[in-house]
């Protein structure tokens, strides 16, 4: 029960985050899209919560690092964060994803480790390349066991998504769907429906 509601929680989280980010590096997007290293900190609490959620609270934080590797980026993301249930309870999760991405979106490696109330940690990890680009592939995981599996045609890695998004940001559009596989969970690529908004008006 925990272990689901936690993989719902994080997946909102996640979500959320990415919108988070995305709007910060829109902010400065010319016409041309290019990514430029750097590294960011973010503190994060529960606003509010609907009487069915079951959750009382939510307190963390997480980080963000994306590095310039000539040929790739190296991007390193880390969660530390505590919920705590209504029905009394804590839970303590630690996230912790490191991903290598070649520039061209072709090729990817990832590994995952996720620790639970401080207990053994659950680890995820391998490759995937891409025939070509929006073509088919192959995912290869090393861990938690040896697995394959096939990258259905228009399928991309995280970073490739979010310059994708960039670029439709910088042309006006607001729209993108996409199948995006980030190596998080031995499964095949998810599609993901992305809204963009203008930017606020001070």
């Amino acid at each position: 029960m925990n272990r689901i509601f936690l993989e719902l929680m994080m997946k909102k989280i996640a979500a959320a985050f990415a919108a988070i980010l995305l709007t910060a590096l829109s902010a400065s997007v010319a016409q041309a899209v290019e990514l430029a290293a750097h590294r960011a900190f973010y503190r994060l609490s529960l606003a509010s919560a609907s009487n069915e959620s079951n959750m009382a609270g939510v307190e963390g934080a997480i980080s963000f690092e994306i590095k310039d590797a000539c040929d790739a980026w190296i991007v390193e993301q880390n969660y530390a964060l505590r919920f705590q249930l209504a029905n009394g309870g804590d839970i303590d999760n630690v996230d912790k994803y490191v991903s290598w991405e070649s520039k061209d979106g072709l090729e990817y490696r990832f590994n995952v480790t996720r620790v639970t109330n401080g207990g053994e940690s659950e680890q995820v990890g391998g490759r995937a390349e891409l025939e070509s680009a929006g073509g088919p592939g192959m995912a290869i995981f090393d861990r938690p066991s040896k697995d394959k599996i096939a990258l259905s045609q228009g399928t991309v890695f995280p970073t490739k998504h979010t310059v994708i998004l960039l670029e439709k940001a910088a042309r006006g559009e607001r729209f993108d769907r996409h199948l995006l596989f980030d190596g998080s969970k031995v499964e095949a690529a998810a599609p993901v429906t992305t809204v963009v908004l203008g930017q606020r008006e001070a």
